[in-house]
């Protein structure tokens, strides 16, 4: 528990200072998204919960999209108020409210940021390449890596009597986030870029010099 209150709390003073709510001032169109994580996630969290103790419990983080959609600052505040949904419902007690917090939500959104560093690194400049590298490769390998910390934290993740197999299941579970959040991800460049804090025109799409000549 030490961990997931050291993480959480270093979160929030990040987060905090960035100021988020600068980006849902008047005529934002960050608003509604925040709202729809807001009101989706806390479901999104839950069903594992459902779940018989003798069936596996497949886990969807949403957290890369999240922080895709509405910014890691943001996204922060929607996966605290997610988790505090969650205890004040009482689907989870508050360690596993806290673990859901850390490992669902703030370890694979920070991991996810990589991708986007490493990508305004090289400067590549193409819409494939948030829609690929960002939406999808970067979710599998950044919820792979938080799930994986946490099962080597203790965190029970997955109800297999074979623990040498809960790596393997974590994997395939991360696989699942990146197809969904890829999936997403695409369609929201295409018909909704506003909705995405993560897009910019100036980073992914091919300047006036690159493009091809008719």
């Amino acid at each position: 528990m030490a961990m997931e209150l050291a993480l959480s709390a270093l979160a929030f003073a990040l987060a905090l200072a960035l100021r988020p709510w600068r980006q849902l001032a008047a005529g934002s169109h960050l608003v509604w998204p925040v709202f729809v994580c807001a009101l989706c996630l806390p479901v999104v969290w839950a069903l594992p919960f459902f779940q018989s103790a003798t069936t596996i419990a497949p886990h969807w983080s949403a957290a890369p999209l999240v922080g895709l959609i509405v910014g890691w600052p943001l996204a922060i505040w929607v996966f605290a108020a997610s988790a505090a949904a969650l205890w004040l419902l009482g689907v989870t007690n508050d360690v596993q409210a806290w673990q859901t917090l850390v490992w669902q939500g703030i370890v694979p959104a920070s991991f996810a940021l990589l991708p986007g560093w490493w990508i305004r690194a090289k400067k590549w400049h193409h819409l494939l390449v948030y829609v690929l590298l960002r939406g999808f490769i970067g979710t599998v390998l950044a919820v792979f890596a938080a799930y994986a910390l946490a099962h080597w934290h203790g965190v029970p993740l997955l109800n297999l009597r074979d623990n040498s197999l809960s790596l393997i299941g974590l994997w395939l579970m991360a696989w699942g986030d990146g197809f969904i959040t890829g999936m997403l991800i695409s369609i929201f460049v295409v018909y909704k870029p506003h909705w995405l804090a993560t897009w910019s025109d100036a980073i992914y799409l091919p300047r006036p010099e690159e493009r091809p000549s008719a």
